[in-house]
């Protein structure tokens, strides 16, 4: 059985040619393109944004940089004429309360994706994301209807 907790389906396209040291990839948002060989690499996306990338060979380590693609026309406000971003009121879930929600229920794991989800929704109510490695269906459902 499988329930699906949110995102978007669909299909998706991308195909990559690489002519030495610069990589073309073309998607259905568009054309990007990718320059650099051995441990460096810098990425310009469809979108405008600028990724350098630097690898070090056979560890699996790199290190990553991302510049925005937009830039700003306006001129930076001043302190208090923007008006104020409203508070959220956060939620607490006491371990009591967790550990009645994440009782063990007898129903198939949830997959990679619904955990993520779920732990974003936590994370929106409570403004913490907590492990939730071995998540079931129904456990799944008992917090997302906690949590609003």
């Amino acid at each position: 059985m499988f329930i699906f907790l949110g995102g978007e389906l669909g299909f998706r396209y991308r195909k990559s040619k690489s002519f030495g040291p610069v990589r073309i990839t073309a998607s259905k948002r568009g054309v990007s393109a990718s320059f650099g060989a051995g441990p460096f690499r810098v990425t310009k996306s469809t979108t405008g944004r600028t990724t350098s990338t630097v690898r070090v060979p056979g560890t699996g380590a790199s290190y990553v940089t991302t510049r925005s693609g937009r830039r700003s026309t306006q001129r930076p406000a001043t302190l208090g004429s923007q008006p104020a971003r409203p508070q959220v009121a956060r939620q607490t879930i006491g371990d009591e309360t967790w550990r009645k929600l994440l009782a063990a229920d007898g129903t198939a794991p949830a997959s990679e994706f619904q955990r993520n989800f779920v732990r974003a929704a936590v994370a929106r109510g409570t403004g913490k994301r907590p492990s939730l490695m071995h998540l079931t269906l129904g456990q799944s459902a008992r917090v997302l209807e906690y949590v609003g």
